[in-house]
C-alpha cells in the first residue's frame, strides 16, 4: 500500500499493480488488528489498483490493507498502512 491521497470527504487508497493478479480485496479498519472493520470496506472487490474511500468519520485513524489471490489460489496480504483522516 502507498500513502493515500486525501480528499474532502475521504481519501483514495492506492497500491502497486501485481502482474499475476486480476482482482484485489480492500479492507479498512479502525484498529490495526482489523477486528473493527468498516462494514462497507470489508473485502471490497476491485480490478483497479486504487479505490476511493468516502463517507468516513473525520479526526480518526484508519488502517488499510489489500488481499490478493495469486495464480495458484494462494492469498497474500499487503502491508498495513495507517491514515489519519
Amino acid at each position: 500500500m502507498q500513502p493515500a491521497k486525501m480528499q474532502k470527504n475521504g481519501f483514495v487508497a492506492q497500491w502497486k499493480r501485481s502482474i499475476k493478479t486480476k482482482h484485489y480485496y480492500f479492507y479498512l479498519s479502525e484498529d490495526v488488528n482489523f477486528k473493527n472493520i468498516i462494514p462497507s470496506y470489508n473485502g471490497v472487490l476491485t480490478d483497479k489498483n486504487k479505490l476511493k474511500i468516502k463517507n468516513i468519520l473525520p479526526n480518526r485513524t484508519y488502517y488499510c490493507r489489500i488481499k490478493v489471490i495469486d495464480e495458484y489460489g494462494q492469498e497474500h496480504l499487503s502491508n498495513t498502512i495507517s491514515i489519519h483522516f
